[in-house]
């Protein structure tokens, strides 16, 4: 699917946004997802939307697959380098 040139710039303008931190990225994945759906014909169990709206979830810090992610990351993180990374860093 290619999306239209206002969709590219919408998203483009939330990229510019989660970029300089008013936004989370998120944002764009739900967006996209939305997008998707409601103007190019995807059904909500489509295996793209389902990841973009999985992403959505990971990305904002919600549900048991973010705090999978985020203890993962941070236990290879220590294993790794000795370190641990905060959730922003996780973002």
């Amino acid at each position: 699917t290619k999306l239209s040139q206002t969709h590219i710039d919408q998203i483009s303008a939330l990229h510019i946004q989660a970029e300089n931190g008013k936004i989370g990225y998120y944002v764009i994945y739900s967006t996209l997802a939305s997008l998707l759906q409601s103007d190019y014909g995807y059904t909500s169990s489509n295996p793209t939307v389902l990841w973009l709206r999985g992403e959505t979830e990971a990305n904002a810090g919600r549900g048991s697959l973010s705090e999978l992610i985020r203890v993962y990351s941070n236990t290879q993180a220590q294993l790794r380098y000795g370190e641990n990374i905060s959730n922003s860093l996780i973002q």
